[in-house]
């Protein structure tokens, strides 16, 4: 534990002063970060459920509303 704390000390907290310190170029340099990372998503990929081994029922419901609300929607739901 004491190991961490100084590891924390000696590299952490320096940084988080200076960051503190410049709080518009820490901005600045986390921006230009993000906005360099954007087209490595396309490479990497991302997907936050696998694939299932098989696929679900899809029922849509269609439900028109009188002409003069000029509104339509579109229901999609999952029958399992």
């Amino acid at each position: 534990m004491r190991g961490l704390k100084r590891v924390i000390h000696t590299t952490y907290a320096p940084l988080l002063d200076k960051a503190l310190r410049w709080p518009k170029s820490t901005l600045l340099i986390a921006l230009l970060l993000f906005v360099i990372s954007i087209p490595l998503f396309s490479k990497v990929g991302f997907k936050l459920f696998p694939d299932s081994e098989n696929a679900p029922a899809l029922k849509f419901i269609t439900y028109r509303m009188p002409a003069h609300w000029r509104v339509q929607f579109h229901v999609t739901a999952i029958m399992e």
